[in-house]
Order: structure tokens, then sequence, then C-alpha cells
């Protein structure tokens, strides 16, 4: 994958609501181009000792899902990136997890805009396909996430589509078509350099297939 102008490296951050489709689009990037590859879930479990596949099921803001957990799982996923960027001076580097808050996403910008170039890529599908992917989920027990339909409801109650995200560029992303096509998209998206203001970019309308 060729460089930006800038020389720069790239921190690349899917996000969206539990069961947008973000995680299936970010590992099969990030495998692609051999990057590290940071997930909230899968972090936030390894903090605490436990299987990344194994089940939670406690309830909202409990158990390892509370406010103060989900703050140490956010600044050890910094933590990481720094020592990728800094230490290791790898050229890409991709985040997957719900960043559904806007202080959240200015930190990333905070911490790396002065020495990556950001790029964030808002996943989402609509409830019918949420509510699928949700049951496939729960058969899978390879999953790690613990997303349920009353996690997609909270998340959804609080999360603020943004529009644009100040000091970083944004790709929107309806995740219900073709895999091969949204990754083309996030392709083109990441490298191409940015002329002028950004503004966010959508995929074409066409044909959907589940993920």
């Amino acid at each position: 994958m060729p460089k930006l102008e800038s020389e720069a490296p790239r921190l690349v951050v899917f996000f969206g609501l539990v069961a947008s489709g973000k995680s299936h689009l970010a590992k099969r990037w990030a495998r692609a181009r051999h990057c590290p590859y940071y997930n909230t879930d899968i972090v936030r479990k390894q903090l605490f000792g436990l299987d990344p596949q194994s089940r939670q099921h406690a309830g909202m803001s409990q158990g390892i899902y509370t406010a103060e957990h989900s703050r140490q799982t956010y600044r050890e996923i910094v933590r990481r990136v720094r020592i990728d960027l800094d230490e290791r001076s790898r050229e890409v580097v991709v985040l997957d997890g719900s960043y559904r808050e806007e202080a959240e996403r200015a930190r990333l910008v905070t911490e790396f805009g002065g020495r990556a170039e950001i790029f964030f890529i808002y996943c989402s599908c609509s409830e019918d396909e949420t509510r699928k992917r949700l049951a496939r989920r729960a058969l899978d027990r390879r999953a790690v996430s613990d997303g349920r339909w009353e996690v997609y409801l909270y998340q959804k109650s609080g999360f603020a589509v943004p529009h644009e995200i100040e000091g970083a560029r944004l790709l929107v992303l309806d995740t219900e078509n073709d895999t091969d096509v949204l990754l083309r998209a996030v392709d083109a998206f990441v490298e191409t350099p940015a002329l002028g203001e950004d503004r966010p970019i959508r995929t074409p309308d066409g044909s959907r297939k589940n993920e």
C-alpha cells in the first residue's frame, strides 16, 4: 500500500454500534496489510484476565463494562498505538471499537494527529440486519463481542453520528453492501491524499448483501 504524500503513518479507526459490521471489515482489512489490529472487546477482556471468547452477560455499565473499565480499555489502546507508532515505526495501525463518545474520538486526534494521518470509518446497517447479525453471533462460540439487542439500544441512545471529525477524515459505509466493494472503498479512502476541506464520503448506492 503506497504512502501518503506526507509520508506519515496512518491510524485507521473502524467504529459504530454493535453488529454494525465494523469488526468484520476491520479484521479483513488489517489482515491483508499485516498491520497491528486492536479490537476493544479483546483488549478489555485481556485487561481483566479473561478469555476473549468468553461471554460476559453483565447488565449495562456493570462487570467489565463500567464507565471506568471502558476508560481503562481506551487508555490501553492509546498506549499500544503509541508504542506501535513511536517505537516500532509501524506505517498503519487499525482500531476497532464503538468510539461512540466524541471525547474518545477527539483523544485519538489529540494524541496522534501530530504524527499520523487519522481516518475514521463509520460502519452502519439497518435495524433488521442488526437483529439478524446478533442472532447469528449468539450461536457463534468464537465470537468475542458480548453485543446483544439491549446493548445495541443502549449504544444507540447515546450515539451521535458525526458529520465530520476535526483533525481527521471520515468515511461512511453501509455494511449491507458487498464486503469486497466495501474493502475497495476503504482502500481508496486511505490511499488518497486529502484535497482541500474534508467532507464525509459515502459509498455509492448499490445491491446489498449480508455481512
